[in-house]
């Protein structure tokens, strides 16, 4: 086993967190032979990288005959996606869907017919209470404000929001299984075979 990051800071602490063998690069030139590899693993990544499709090739390169990718990417047209758009900084260089993704594999080399989805369950709760704390973060930042200023009332009914909105956020559990037997799910977990 060996971890990548392209921050060399990462790998240091990760290291000293887990005594695993990890190497500073970026995705989409390993530093690794040809074939080296029974199994490659990309976990909320290749979505924040310039070139997604060569980092997917240079996963393809470094697999033996045989070997498998596992991929996680969120899922461009899940609910919980929209929903962190509104509260959540732009990261993503890239936004894929089941069928982007699996073009994009298919040029890396990767066969169409070895992809399969599967809605990652628990995705779609953790994504809506991140989404509803964020909104709640916002509206206790906003009533501390208020309240700094002078403007009790405000701040009052900034609280009561921020207080609503996270029983909401907490509220949604039940969703989760509605929504990924509905294929909603918020996570293209895929895997595929060199």
């Amino acid at each position: 086993r060996i971890g990548l990051d392209v921050s060399a800071e990462t790998c240091r602490r990760a290291h000293v967190a887990t005594s695993l063998p990890l190497v500073a690069a970026d995705g989409t030139y390993l530093p690794f032979p040809d074939r080296a590899f029974d199994a490659v693993t990309a976990w909320g990544s290749i979505e924040h990288l310039t070139r997604p499709v060569e980092a997917l090739g240079e996963a393809y390169r470094v697999l033996r005959p045989g070997g498998r990718l596992i991929l996680f990417v969120p899922n461009a047209l899940g609910p919980m996606f929209r929903l962190f758009r509104l509260v959540d900084p732009p990261r993503h260089v890239y936004h894929f869907t089941e069928r982007t993704l699996r073009r994009a594999l298919g040029r890396a080399g990767f066969p169409p017919e070895g992809v399969s989805r599967w809605p990652a369950a628990g995705e779609n709760l953790t994504g809506l209470v991140h989404a509803f704390k964020g909104f709640a973060r916002r509206f206790s930042e906003e009533a501390r404000v208020e309240a700094d200023s002078g403007r009790r009332g405000r701040a009052f009914w900034l609280m009561a929001l921020h207080r609503l909105v996270q029983l909401v956020g907490y509220a949604a559990h039940p969703l989760d299984g509605c929504l990924v037997a509905l294929g909603l799910g918020d996570s293209l977990v895929v895997t595929a075979r060199r």
